[in-house]
């Protein structure tokens, strides 16, 4: 977090408001109501407002060594599992990639505010880090989801294709000669593939049901390969 973005974000969980000093040399736009259509306020940063934020830039630079806060690691756990539940529901595997790096971001902005407060956790703090992290994750979604979307659905269709693969175990535990010749063409197999049956039926892998004209994987290859793949 910058040092403008921790200042605001102070302001805001304490409470407070920017002074108006037109000498001051930083300013911010805000809004004393989040509901209001008025012109916004053009807050200014003097020398008052930089008093009352000393005490907490003051305990950063002081903080050291491991620091902990449990409300704040229950909490990120607690997102953790939301936001693997909305990445389900969404059926988006970009969010759920890019979740992980907003939880760090909005858990670290906590820790912040947490030393900032004399290592205090409070509502307001908690009510933040949720914030953040939703507006971090609308954000990258928005500009960079379906971008992001694409290239997974790429990486797996690349790794599918990629090395040997078990043509046995790409078929039912019951098929007809015309779902395993289907499933040679979507391969990219060549011929009809009459030798590979005989192999698979040799080895004990497939037997071949003469009444209804289908071959059953055996429980034997089943136990083997199926249970592993």
């Amino acid at each position: 977090m910058t040092g403008f973005a921790f200042a605001y974000a102070v302001v805001r969980v304490c409470g407070g408001q920017p002074r108006k000093n037109p000498g001051a040399p930083v300013s911010t736009i805000i809004r004393t109501d989040k509901d209001d259509d008025a012109e916004p306020i053009l807050g200014i940063y003097d020398h008052t407002f930089a008093a009352e934020l000393k005490p907490y830039i003051d305990r950063l630079e002081a903080a050291n060594g491991l620091i902990e806060c449990p409300q704040s690691k229950k909490l990120s756990l607690d997102m953790k599992q939301e936001n693997k539940d909305a990445a389900k529901l969404y059926e988006s595997e970009a969010y759920r990639v890019f979740s992980y790096r907003a939880n760090v971001i909005a858990w670290l902005k906590g820790m912040v505010l947490y030393v900032a407060h004399g290592y205090k956790w409070s509502k307001e703090i908690a009510d933040f880090v949720r914030w953040t992290q939703q507006y971090n994750l609308w954000c990258k979604m928005l500009y960079f989801g379906q971008q992001l979307e694409k290239e997974l659905r790429e990486e797996v269709e690349i790794q599918r294709q990629s090395g040997p693969q078990n043509l046995l175990e790409l078929l039912p535990d019951e098929f007809m000669k015309p779902q395993y010749r289907q499933m040679r063409q979507q391969q990219g197999k060549s011929g009809e593939g009459e030798s590979t049956l005989r192999s698979w039926q040799s080895r004990g892998y497939i037997v071949y049901d003469e009444v209804s004209g289908r071959y059953v994987k055996t429980e034997e290859y089943k136990k083997k390969f199926s249970a592993n793949s």
